[in-house]
């Protein structure tokens, strides 16, 4: 799912936004890994396993909102 991702994102944006598309994409997904995994992993030791899961479902959704509304 993420190599397609890449792929059509890359082949949709013009030439000249190229390189600060993967720059974002790189920003997204390896610069948020420091910090929601700690997040993640004091809720599964503090709480349970579950509630983490539940967590990062919770901001999946609150972040795709808050892309679809910025999208509009």
């Amino acid at each position: 799912m993420i190599a397609s991702g890449n792929a059509i994102s890359q082949q949709e944006s013009p030439p000249d936004m190229r390189g600060r598309l993967l720059a974002l994409t790189a920003v997204a997904f390896l610069g948020s890994t420091p910090i929601g995994g700690p997040i993640t992993g004091l809720i599964a030791d503090k709480i349970s396993l579950e509630w983490s899961i539940g967590y990062g479902g919770v901001i999946t959704l609150i972040s795709a909102a808050i892309a679809a509304l910025a999208w509009r």
